[in-house]
């Protein structure tokens, strides 16, 4: 009996043998073919999860071991320092989350056009990437998909896009001009975040809202205009840029003397540095009925000397004043919250206060430099 147990057994390992020779499944359910790990779906198709090798021109296959690879798994090829490019077959569908993250040495990446879904941190630190094209079935181009792509000079973003994701973009230093298609309805949070070479960007009409410092440090961004359409502004999108111009028609944002400000709460958004080009580069006055200083609104305005707030001013934001060349500003009494940092880099600033007002208490409680208003 038991010499048949044993012939049985011998067997049906053979028959596991040579049921393995094409594809050598893992304790995980994963299965390896050459220098590829890949894993089955449920409609049997491929999604490659990890890579072991070492080429530096990379062609990925359309299949492995039979099956029809479909996607490219999260941080698949992250941190492969030898890849300089590599060729995505037609057939994958989505690429995930940071698969080619901190590929430092890749130049190029042809997407094919089946690709429908790019996740977070796609292409994150690829630091010699130089241009991208995004397929025309992409509609949405997620968070920090090139942030971090230094070489970055040309994008192509098609009109299925509808949204750019936080931080897509950030420190993209060489990308010179972009292209946003009218299909696009959103712009994210430090989307274009230090593209010190940015010089030109259309916002086209369709936008509704941009994010939270969408355009921060962007110094040679000289002349942005916001179409009408655009609704919502978040914690001033253009600290660092130009020249702002808005819409005559838009019934939310108006620009007075080329400051950016929102119609509905009554609350200035911006203070262009590229706009002042005489006096006003040493004063300006808020003009009266504004009710909020915005977050970062002067933000980098390193040559206002002083600055006016009229009595209607409730609130000054985070941030709002960090201009290293101010040397006075007279606050209201009607100012009930100064918020964090507000005069943060202003180290010759001397606040003019309100004995017995909430400026009073801030400004001893933030050890700042003060006098008393007559």
């Amino acid at each position: 009996m038991w010499k048949k147990v044993l012939a049985l057994m011998t067997v049906f390992c053979l028959l596991l043998l040579i049921a393995g020779c094409s594809e050598q499944s893992t304790l995980d359910g994963s299965y390896t073919s050459g220098d590829f790990i890949y894993m089955l779906q449920e409609d049997g198709t491929a999604v490659i999860t990890d890579y072991t090798g070492s080429d530096e021109e990379l062609v990925i296959p359309a299949e492995l071991d039979g099956y029809t690879v479909t996607c490219i798994g999260d941080s698949a090829f992250a941190n492969c320092a030898s890849l300089t490019s590599v060729t995505i077959p037609d057939g994958v569908e989505s690429i995930g989350r940071a698969p080619f993250s901190g590929c430092e040495s890749l130049t190029s990446v042809t997407i094919p056009d089946s690709v429908t879904s790019i996740g977070q941190k796609a292409f994150k630190g690829c630091k010699s990437l130089i241009s991208a094209t995004i397929p025309a079935g992409v509609k949405s181009i997620s968070d920090y998909t090139f942030s971090g792509c230094e070489s970055l000079t040309s994008v192509t973003i098609p009109n299925s896009v509808t949204s750019i994701g936080d931080c897509t973009f950030d420190g993209c230093k060489k990308l010179a001009s972009v292209t946003i298609p009218e299909s696009v309805t959103s712009i994210g949070d430090y989307a274009f975040r230090e593209c010190s070479s940015l010089t030109i960007v259309s916002i086209p009409d369709g936008v509704t809202t941009i994010g939270d410092l969408a355009f921060i440090f962007c110094y040679a961004l000289t002349d942005v205009t916001i179409p009408s359409s655009v609704y919502k502004v978040g914690v001033n999108p253009f600290a660092g840029c130009g020249r702002i111009k808005v819409s005559s028609s838009s019934p939310f944002l108006e620009c007075v003397d080329g400051v950016l400000f929102s119609r509905e709460d009554k609350r200035l958004i911006c203070y262009p540095i590229g706009e002042t080009i005489d006096e006003r580069n040493i004063r300006y006055a808020i003009p009266k009925g504004t009710k909020i200083i915005g977050d970062y609104a002067f933000y980098d305005c390193n040559t206002l000397a002083r600055v006016f707030i009229p009595d209607s001013v409730r609130s000054i934001g985070d941030y709002a004043f960090f201009c290293t060349t101010l040397i006075s500003v007279e606050i209201p009494n009607g100012v009930a919250s100064i918020g964090h940092s507000a005069f943060y880099g202003s180290r010759y600033l001397t606040l003019t206060v309100t004995a017995g007002s909430y400026a009073e208490t801030y400004v001893k409680e933030n050890d700042l430099t003060y006098t008393y208003a007559d």
